[in-house]
């Protein structure tokens, strides 16, 4: 009987240590899409495209995507990333909300990089 709580009492925190070892580490699978509406990185470019294009409305449309996709993910990755990677990406969104509203190509431009450049480094 002492033997089996000896046991429990180190297997039990040696698993939770792996669970959050593989959660931890398992950030680039949770960042994929798992249906088309949760495919970041397709939004961005149709987006940039939209911006380029100067099709202010279907920038806003794509953007709103954006943003249902972005609430997908980070719940699907809030366990496995920093809250300063998820809080800059949100900031970074905002940013990119305020300045297609004022239809500022650069400053929508500038954001959509900045949003890649965060996305990619997501966990790393």
């Amino acid at each position: 009987m002492k033997l089996m709580r000896n046991i429990t009492g180190y297997m039990v925190p040696v698993i939770i240590l792996i669970i959050f070892a593989v959660l931890m580490l398992s950030i680039s699978y949770l960042k994929q899409p798992l249906a088309k509406s949760d495919d970041m990185m397709q939004y961005v470019k149709l987006i940039k495209s939209d911006i380029k294009a100067k099709k202010w409305n279907q920038a806003d449309e794509n953007f709103k995507r954006l943003k249902e996709a972005w609430k997908k993910v980070r719940s699907r990755i809030q366990f496995a990333a920093s809250n300063g990677e998820i809080e800059d990406l949100s900031n970074n969104l905002a940013r990119l909300e305020g300045a297609i509203e004022a239809k500022d190509k650069l400053s929508s431009l500038i954001e959509l990089s900045e949003t890649k450049n965060h996305w990619k480094s997501l966990g790393k």
